[in-house]
This record gives C-alpha cells, sequence and structure tokens, in this order.
C-alpha cells in the first residue's frame, strides 16, 4: 500500500479548548482527483496523529477520530494546546474561522487497501471507487490529518497566520514538500490513468501546467535574492524548490 493525500477546503467547527471537527469527505460523488469514497472506506473510530503540513518528524499535535456520518466523513479532533506549534495553529485556525470566508485548507495522508478499490467509467470519465473491504472492514488507513500552508487541488493558495511570527524555515520546508508531494503524486495518478488507456482530467493539467509557467520567474526573483547569500542561509532551500518544479514540466511532457 503506498501513502497517498487528499487536501480539502473542510468545513471546520471548533471551541476554544482545541476540540474540533473537520469533514474530510463527501461520500459517494467524484472528488476533484477523479476517486469516488463509498460508505465504509473509513469505518469509524480511527485515530489518527494531527501533523503539521505533514510533518512525520514533528511531535504530533494531536490526535483525531475518523468517523462516517451521513453523506460524509469526519475528523473529530483534539488539539494538544501544552504543545507551542499546535496553539500557533490553533490561532491560525480560530482566525480563519473568525474572518469568513475560511480559506484554510486541511489534507489527509491514507493508504488504501489493494482489495478496497476498483476502476469504472461514469459519464465518460474512468474513475476510481474506493470503499470498503471484502469483509468488510475499513478500506484505508488514515495516518495523519494535516492544516497545510499550500493545497495541491483547486482553490489552493492556503497561507496559515501563526502566532507570535511564522518560523521562516518551517514556510521553506512546507513549500518545498509541496512541490514535492505535487510531482510525485502527478506521475502516480497519471501512471494509472495512462495504464487504462487515459490521462489527467482537463481541468488537472491546466493547473500544472500553469504551475510550470509561473516558476520561472519566481526563480529569477529568488535567484537575485540569493546573490552573495552564504549556501548554509535557509532561504536556499528554494533553490530545491525551483529544481523540483522541473520535474514537473518533465512529468506533463513524457
Amino acid at each position: 500500500m503506498r501513502l497517498e493525500h487528499k487536501t480539502v477546503r473542510a468545513e471546520l467547527k471548533m471551541d476554544d479548548g482545541g476540540s474540533g471537527e473537520a469533514r474530510i469527505a463527501t461520500l459517494n460523488v467524484v472528488d476533484k482527483d477523479g476517486d469516488v469514497t463509498l460508505p465504509g472506506f473509513f469505518g469509524d473510530a480511527q485515530v489518527a496523529h494531527l501533523l503539521p503540513a505533514h510533518d512525520w518528524s514533528h511531535v504530533p499535535m494531536g490526535k483525531g477520530r475518523v468517523v462516517e456520518r451521513g453523506d460524509a466523513a469526519y475528523v473529530a479532533f483534539q488539539i494538544n494546546t501544552e504543545i507551542a506549534a499546535a496553539r500557533d495553529w490553533q490561532s491560525a485556525l480560530k482566525f480563519d474561522l473568525a474572518n469568513p470566508p475560511a480559506i484554510q485548507e486541511w489534507s489527509y495522508g491514507f493508504r488504501v487497501h489493494a482489495d478496497a478499490w476498483k476502476e469504472e467509467q461514469r459519464d465518460g470519465r474512468r474513475v476510481r471507487l474506493m470503499g470498503p473491504r471484502p469483509d468488510g472492514s475499513p478500506g484505508a488507513i488514515v495516518h495523519e490529518f494535516s492544516p497545510v500552508v499550500v493545497g495541491a487541488g483547486e482553490g489552493t493558495g492556503t497561507v496559515a497566520v501563526k502566532g507570535r511570527g511564522a518560523r521562516y524555515v518551517e514556510e521553506l520546508d512546507a513549500a518545498v514538500e509541496a512541490l514535492r508531494s505535487i510531482v510525485a503524486r502527478t506521475k502516480a495518478v497519471r501512471g494509472l490513468r495512462r495504464e487504462k488507456g487515459g490521462d489527467l482530467a482537463p481541468d488537472r493539467l491546466k493547473a500544472i501546467r500553469e504551475i510550470a509557467e509561473e516558476l520561472p520567474g519566481l526563480g529569477l526573483e529568488l535567484g537575485e535574492l540569493l546573490t552573495d547569500v552564504a549556501r548554509t542561509d535557509p532561504a536556499n532551500l528554494f533553490a530545491d524548490f525551483i529544481r523540483v518544479t522541473g520535474k514537473a514540466r518533465a512529468a506533463l511532457s513524457s
């Protein structure tokens, strides 16, 4: 089972104590990745870690219980406010909710069991149906869920506002990781579609091309900023950022 991520503009409720609930999936509809999540895919009472931007090296900021209710799947979570980073994210989430429209995006990392999915044609496109396993147990293992700085799907571009000032190096790390995730996911999803004689949906291809076309100009600006800067400076992480996005172009032209 390979690790996958989905990014959503989740409906969120949260109280002042750090308890909350985020809607992470709508069942029985085709999502932007061409997947249909069926009832029973998540099941109930799965526990996942709350991490910042999928950083598995970071101490968990809390935990959550994944449940299905009605036509949706939710993560009911509790933030551990004893952790400084968790307090920062709690502040950012509260600010987002208090200043509508809420734009914070969430992403969850999960693995799909090999016997819990299949492909079929729907309305002229090939989709992946993800449901429970043949024995009725959940078809997915949800390892973690994360508030993310930059989402990989449509409607992205969210930057969280942290209390006491954002840590610059963390923002750089998150940006590099987001681009690497986009490249890896594009290769994986496109490879799967091409095996079946298809390709990514036109809107997905358009979004990726827009990213690839935007980055050269950013690279020139960053190159000027990096002039006479020591290689040990955190800003040099952006050099990785630009190199990685070159792979996105290659993935689209192959």
